[in-house]
């Protein structure tokens, strides 16, 4: 099974990545001659208090 996370270039135009592991340069990123890079950092949530 493949990665689930988007690399930084297909996160940011909101595309489908093909990267088949963080190691590996998606087809978007080699067309375009991108370093596909992983390195956006998640989030976090923040919980809302219950009322």
């Amino acid at each position: 099974m493949g990665q689930k996370r988007a690399c930084d270039a297909c996160h940011k135009r909101k595309i489908h990545c093909d990267a088949p592991t963080a190691d590996a340069q998606c087809n978007w990123c080699d067309h375009h001659s991108l370093t596909c890079t992983f390195n956006r950092v998640r989030g976090k949530r923040k919980l809302k208090k219950a009322k």
